[in-house]
């Protein structure tokens, strides 16, 4: 993971502020896939994050709904509308980040948010079943989620994500920080 979700020095504009998010370095190109089947919410150009696919997730009845969003992307599925429906493990594009144009980026990757019901970004490493990346070994596991040969979740991870609570998602604030987030503009 080349930059986790929470606060950090945004790498183009140098300020201190919330990263949505989580980064993950991945080749240019990399075939990324659903991590949970949804429903597209929304497909196209943001500012900041460049080209964006946005699936919404409705769990089993009497759980919250969340969303995911996979950014920077280079190219989306050209079938993708508002409305298509999406399987887990189903190619959503390719990646990106491209500096200058596949949005504010430094380099190739895919920026990847879990955000619920009402638009607050959670930490996206415990709906994947993966702590935060600290070490190589983590990053690698990211990077094989992400790329041609991820395998749709297995059920215990699927389980998980019908459970969208902050409270069974995000991991405790790291020391020193806020530990909040902020909704999105």
């Amino acid at each position: 993971m080349s930059s986790p979700f929470g606060w950090r020095r945004h790498p183009v504009s140098g300020r201190s502020r919330h990263h949505d998010g989580a980064d993950l370095a991945v080749p240019l190109g990399s075939t990324v896939r659903a991590v949970v089947s949804g429903v597209v919410r929304s497909v196209g150009r943001r500012s900041g994050y460049g080209l964006v696919v946005e699936i919404e997730h409705r769990p089993a009845p009497g759980r919250a709904p969340f969303r995911t969003l996979y950014a920077h992307l280079a190219e989306a599925d050209q079938r993708f509308r508002r409305g298509t429906q999406v399987r887990s493990g189903q190619p959503v594009g390719a990646s990106g980040g491209v500096p200058g144009r596949d949005g504010t980026s430094t380099g190739p990757h895919l920026h990847f948010e879990v955000r619920d019901a009402s638009g607050r970004a959670l930490d996206p490493a415990p709906f994947l079943g993966a702590p935060p990346a600290r070490h190589k070994a983590d990053e690698q596991r990211w990077q094989v989620m992400f790329s041609s040969g991820r395998k749709p979740l297995t059920a215990q991870q699927a389980r998980r994500l019908r459970r969208p609570t902050r409270a069974a998602f995000a991991l405790p604030p790291a020391a020193g920080s806020r530990g909040t987030t902020r909704r999105p503009r």
